[in-house]
C-alpha cells in the first residue's frame, strides 16, 4: 500500500541504437494503495509528441492488472543510419487477473526510410524483467512515402499489416506495394515495374516476393524477376527478344 505523487519536469530518454530521442518531458503521477496511477506524461519526439496516462496494479493477488494507453502524432520513433521513422497513432497496454498482456492499436507512418543492410547474423532485442509475453494486435499503415534503400535499391513503397501473435512469436499479414523504384544490378539502373511483398502470418517471418524490373539496353528490353521466399528468392532473366 503505497501514498504519494511523482512530479518531474525536463526529462529526457535516449536510445543510441535507433536513435530515438524524448525531451521536455513531463510527468505526474500518484500512488493509491497499490496502484500508479499515471495522469500525464508527455514528451516531444522530434517535431511531434509522445503522450501517455493510465494506471499499473502492484497488486500480485490481483493478476498486476494494468491499463496504459500512449498516443502519438508525429512522433519521430528513430532516427539512425538504417531506420528514420515517425508514427501517429494509439497503442494501448492492458492486462486483466491470469490474462497474458495485451499490446493493441493503430498506427500510422507518414514517413519512414530504411536501410537493407546486409548482416552475417540478425541480433533481436528481448524484452526482459518487465513482461515474459506480450500479447500483439497492431494495425500498421504507410499509406505512401516508405522508402527502401541499400543493396542497389532505391525504391518507394506502401504497406497494410497486421502484427498478432506474441512477443515471442509474432505474426505479420497483410501487404507492402511498390509505388516506384530502381534496381541497381550489372552496373545498370532498372526500373521497377512491379513490387509486392507479401506476409502471410506465418510462425516464420519469411514474406514472398515478387519484384519486376526492366531496362532497355540498345534494341533488347532485359527484364530481372525476383519471386520465392524472401530467405530463398529466385531470380531469373528474360529478355525482348530473347
Amino acid at each position: 500500500q503505497l501514498s504519494g505523487v511523482i512530479r518531474a519536469n525536463s526529462l529526457t530518454y535516449e536510445n543510441q541504437t535507433y536513435g530515438t530521442r524524448l525531451s521536455d518531458m513531463t510527468l505526474a503521477a500518484r500512488f493509491n494503495g497499490e496502484r500508479l496511477e499515471i495522469e500525464r506524461l508527455r514528451a516531444t519526439a522530434g517535431d511531434g509528441t509522445v503522450s501517455a496516462q493510465g494506471f499499473v496494479s502492484l497488486a500480485e493477488a490481483s493478476g498486476y492488472p494494468m491499463d496504459v494507453r500512449v498516443t502519438m502524432d508525429d512522433a519521430r520513433l528513430a532516427r539512425s543510419e538504417a531506420i528514420d521513422a515517425t508514427a501517429t497513432g494509439e497503442l494501448r497496454l492492458t492486462k486483466a487477473a491470469n490474462q497474458t498482456a495485451l499490446l493493441a492499436g493503430d498506427i500510422r507512418l507518414p514517413e519512414t526510410r530504411y536501410e537493407i543492410i546486409r548482416q552475417g547474423a540478425a541480433e533481436v532485442p528481448e524484452l526482459t524483467g518487465v513482461f515474459d509475453l506480450l500479447r500483439l494486435d497492431i494495425d500498421l499503415t504507410a499509406p505512401e512515402r516508405l522508402y527502401v534503400s541499400g543493396m542497389g535499391l532505391e525504391s518507394e513503397w506502401d504497406a497494410d499489416l497486421n502484427i498478432a501473435g506474441t512477443s515471442a512469436a509474432p505474426r505479420i499479414s497483410g501487404d507492402v506495394e511498390l509505388i516506384r523504384g530502381t534496381l541497381g544490378f550489372a552496373g545498370r539502373s532498372f526500373e521497377l515495374q512491379e513490387g509486392r511483398v507479401a506476409f502471410t502470418g506465418g510462425t516464420a517471418i519469411d514474406p514472398v516476393i515478387t519484384l519486376v524490373a526492366s531496362e532497355d539496353i540498345e534494341d533488347v528490353t532485359v527484364r530481372v524477376n525476383v519471386s520465392g521466399r524472401a530467405y530463398d528468392p529466385q531470380i531469373a532473366f528474360s529478355s525482348t527478344p530473347g
